[in-house]
């Protein structure tokens, strides 16, 4: 194995390695909503993974990591996230969070997410 081929080994472990804890770091929103949302709604955890993933693709990625933040009980950090990011105040995130929900409700047939 040359150079070459090892320095493409070590690029292709480490983009895996960073995929890897980019997913990972989805799938503890994920799992917060999911938890979130069978304590509030008594729904089955497919269901609530419906919802979640709907939930994820209304708001987009940094909006998501927002809700992850607030999920966590760490409302100074999502606030901070939503300035940083040029995302407005908390009104407007809330605003856009009952939407999606809204939106999640009506596709994965799950009730009462607005109480989230």
């Amino acid at each position: 194995m040359d150079i070459i081929e090892r320095r493409r080994l070590a690029t292709t472990c480490f983009s895996l390695a960073l995929v890897g804890l980019l997913i990972g770091g989805c799938d503890k929103i994920s799992d917060d909503f999911v938890g979130q949302c069978q304590r509030t709604t008594g729904a089955s955890s497919s269901d609530c993974s419906c919802a979640a993933s709907k939930v994820k693709e209304t708001l987009g990625p940094e909006k998501w990591r927002v809700a992850g933040d607030l999920l966590s009980g760490d409302r100074a950090k999502a606030e901070a996230s939503m300035a940083k990011e040029g995302l407005g105040g908390m009104f407007g995130f809330l605003g856009q969070w009952g939407m999606a929900l809204g939106i999640a409700e009506r596709q994965c047939g799950v009730r009462g997410l607005s109480r989230m």
